[in-house]
């Protein structure tokens, strides 16, 4: 199958997860993506395990192998001469410039728009920033812990009221804004098909942060005051929309947003029907105001039995409901295998990688990770070869530090 952006070739000039990620999708949907890095170190993703206290090479870099699979790798030293002549030859066979470096980066290495146009005028110049481009934090550098889990309030919405700070799990957002940003720059690319218009395109973890949690800000900024935090217990929303305990300490969630269509099917399944005729719960407006006593009682019925036996009788009924998993019990989930939700990464030494694939899928096929994150330099000599270097030139650059 041929996938969208086969024959897009993605030059990429960036580190760390948020643009990664964003290349990352461009090459699931096909595009060629050449990864440029400075020679020796690197991005410094590669060495976070290590900054991290893992131990440097003890564990596979999850995520370096999650953002950087179908990507070739070109160690070239952009301050030198002709490692700038080779990034020029690269722009001016691209469709795509994809950058995160920060104002003084991108004007002291002559990486900006109005530089990278100078060489190919058509190009698509995707930038992705912290705080946006303009504003006096424009210039900050961030992550999105800092401008989407902290600024844009993602963490203090999930932070049950009266509770300790949320922490946030790893690239959260880095993902869900690379995957906005993918998707920016494909549409920037149909514009240019159509119209032969060069597009500047940006997404920041600010936006993409107030976005994730748009609903709560809509709230906001119409209602006059805030929808509250989650209670520290995790209810608050009635018993059809919250999570429950098994019996071997496994959870499940109800989401469940028209209760009274689903409360008799509800009965049925956890063998309640004495909750029908129950004076305290016989009407709606009862159920609705007596809902901690109702969900002390599911809470009660679900605990008697392990999350198995309810998942059994659950998938029979039409009740909306979900199993709470770890990321293992997800990579084994029967729709995750059936979908091919999972991609297998070959390295170069033949080992396999196992990765998240992007979500989007086309014409009904699975998501393939044709490569995976590559070693640093890997392509180089491969991608200069294409350039019409020969194998002499290679070398002296390489003895001259300016690739690696």
């Amino acid at each position: 199958m041929t996938l969208p952006l086969d024959g897009i070739r993605i030059l990429e000039v960036d580190n760390w997860g948020f643009s990664p990620s964003a290349g990352a999708v461009l090459g699931d949907w096909g595009a060629d993506v050449v990864k440029v890095e400075p020679p020796g170190r690197g991005d410094p993703l590669r060495a976070l395990f290590g900054s991290l206290n893992f131990g440097e090479g003890a564990l596979v870099n999850c995520m370096h192998e999650q953002w950087n699979r179908n990507k070739r790798s070109l160690a070239l030293d952009l301050a030198s001469t002709e490692g700038r002549g080779v990034l020029d030859e690269l722009i001016a066979r691209s469709d795509v410039f994809l950058t995160n470096a920060l104002p003084s980066v991108r004007e002291s290495l002559h990486i900006h728009a109005e530089a990278v146009r100078a060489v190919k005028p058509d190009i698509v110049y995707a930038l992705a920033t912290g705080q946006g481009s303009q504003g006096p934090d424009a210039a900050r550098p961030s992550y999105d812990y800092v401008s989407a889990w902290a600024r844009a309030g993602v963490g203090e919405r999930l932070t049950p009221e009266g509770m300790p700070f949320l922490g946030q799990r790893a690239g959260i957002v880095d993902t869900s804004a690379g995957n906005f940003l993918a998707g920016a720059i494909a549409a920037a690319l149909l514009k240019r098909e159509r119209t032969g218009t060069p597009v500047d395109v940006e997404v920041s973890l600010l936006a993409a942060g107030g976005w994730i949690i748009g609903p709560d800000i809509a709230f906001a900024l119409n209602n006059g005051f805030e929808m509250p935090p989650s209670r520290p217990d995790g209810r608050g929303a009635g018993p059809l929309m919250t999570w429950y305990e098994c019996a071997d300490g496994k959870r499940i969630v109800f989401a469940m947003m028209q209760p009274e269509r689903y409360w008799p099917e509800v009965v049925r399944v956890l063998e309640l029907g004495e909750l029908l005729t129950d004076e305290r719960f016989d009407t709606p407006a009862k159920r609705a105001a007596e809902t901690d006593a109702l969900v002390a009682a599911l809470t009660a019925r679900i605990a008697s039995r392990p999350r198995d036996e309810w998942e059994a009788r659950m998938r029979a009924s039409e009740m909306v409901w979900g199993p709470v998993q770890s990321p293992t019990e997800f990579a084994a989930d029967v729709q995750v295998e059936a979908n091919g939700y999972i991609a297998d990464a070959t390295r170069a030494d033949g080992a396999t990688l196992r990765v998240m694939a992007s979500p989007a899928q086309f014409d009904g096929a699975p998501i393939a990770a044709r490569r995976a994150a590559p070693d640093l330099g890997e392509h180089t000599d491969h991608v200069l070869t294409e350039l019409g270097w020969s194998p002499e030139r290679i070398a002296a650059a390489r003895a001259a530090g300016t690739i690696g």
